[in-house]
């Protein structure tokens, strides 16, 4: 559908062109909703059990490594199998050009489109999509000069420039919130915080595509590369869904609970208002200003520090990446590993944030690396292991920094 909307632009048949690109963004949406679909509801089936170890595998090393592969071919399966149902076995088998990938990925069909539309004369049609391609593209010089003739040769007004690729929940909670409509701040920036949450992990598992090794790897050698280059990927989701308009905001997460925390003390509600400047705290322990507000909420409103309690979420979505260097270094060196600090690169420095991944980089390193540690160092097993998630973000850390 790309390639005709592309051989339709170059042979200038607009209208053509506009509709096969229309349905080549509207498709590759819908493609990546059935495929991020599938992983999650893969994962949430996938589960460790016994009921395939055979009766003579006595040591937890074995049957932990039985179960981990035995998991990964069932989820590989599920995959499979729900591709195929929701796609059918030609879309679900088929690997797209890595150079249409990269012209999705930086909203190239939409500079395509704004000049179809131009040419058909829908200007309003043609400055959003201008202004999409730019949002991502800020410093392509066409497009700004088009954005720019847009709004003065052609009036299009600046409110009808539209985000074609987002539906900035955040933005109208920031307007509400600077006009003092508590009630409507307080409901759109909540409802922005869970959209963000569903994205990030619904960007994180987008990450788990296919990779071209290129070349011929061994398996823990294909299987590390490939982990590399998701984990390189979901690094890069926190950031790509920390942009307004075209700016990063580094504290993109934490501000929502910034501006909860007052707009919750407007509306009468010191209770949430508390919860939420414990839960900002979380992300900015030293912030003078909230700390001067937590300060006026236990001396004027007779709140202790046990109410400050953040908001219980999921750590793998919310909990701040703050740990240093230092921090994990001593994380290593408290399990017995002897890591390298030079090989300690910033990829490692967002996987430990809590202690079941601690657990965790003990299991797999009896998995891949069994003479490392006896069975008689393992407490504890999580109840769930899955490929994309759990198992890989242990993984790494043993095959880049292990010695």
């Amino acid at each position: 559908m790309y390639t005709s909307g592309l051989n339709a632009y170059v042979g200038g048949k607009w209208f053509q062109c506009s509709a096969f690109l229309e349905k080549a963004i509207q498709e590759r949406k819908s493609y990546k909703t059935v495929i991020v679909d599938c992983r999650l509801r893969c994962r949430s089936n996938s589960v460790l059990s016994d009921f395939f170890i055979p009766a003579d595998l006595n040591t937890s090393v074995d049957a932990l490594r039985l179960n981990f592969f035995e998991n990964l071919v069932k989820e590989s399966h599920c995959l499979k199998t729900c591709k195929t149902e929701k796609l059918g076995y030609q879309i679900s088998e088929n690997r797209v050009l890595l150079e249409v990938e990269e012209d999705f990925d930086n909203l190239k069909p939409y500079s395509y489109l704004q000049f179809c539309y131009y040419k058909l004369e829908r200007y309003t049609d043609a400055a959003c999509a201008a202004y999409t391609y730019f949002l991502r593209n800020p410093g392509d010089e066409d497009t700004v000069a088009n954005i720019h003739s847009y709004r003065h040769d052609f009036k299009v007004k600046d409110e009808d420039f539209k985000d074609l690729e987002k539906n900035l929940i955040r933005i109208k909670g920031e307007n509400a919130y600077d006009q003092d409509d508590w009630t409507n701040a307080i409901e759109l920036i909540e409802l922005a915080i869970t959209e963000y949450y569903k994205e990030e992990e619904r960007c994180r598992v987008e990450c788990e595509g296919h990779f071209d090794h290129q070349s011929f790897p061994d398996f823990i050698q294909a299987i590390a590369d490939h982990y590399i280059s998701v984990l390189q990927c979901q690094f890069k989701c926190e950031r790509k869904l920390s942009i307004l308009y075209k700016d990063y905001l580094p504290d993109f997460v934490g501000q929502h609970y910034n501006f909860l925390q007052f707009a919750y003390h407007q509306n009468g509600n010191n209770d949430k208002a508390v919860e939420c400047a414990g839960t900002y705290l979380l992300f900015n322990p030293h912030d003078e200003e909230m700390l001067r507000n937590k300060a006026f909420y236990m001396q004027k409103l007779g709140y202790h520090e046990a109410h400050f309690v953040p908001r219980q979420m999921n750590s793998t979505k919310s909990k701040p990446e703050k740990l240093t260097k230092k921090h994990y270094m001593a994380i290593y060196e408290k399990i017995g590993i002897k890591v390298k600090e030079e090989k300690m690169t910033d990829l490692l420095l967002m996987i430990f944030t809590d202690k079941t991944n601690v657990e965790n980089l003990q299991i797999l390193q009896i998995c891949l690396y069994p003479m490392a540690m006896s069975s008689d160092d393992i407490h504890s097993f999580p109840s769930s292991l899955s490929m994309q998630s759990s198992i890989l973000e242990w993984e790494i850390s043993l095959l880049w920094s292990v010695y």
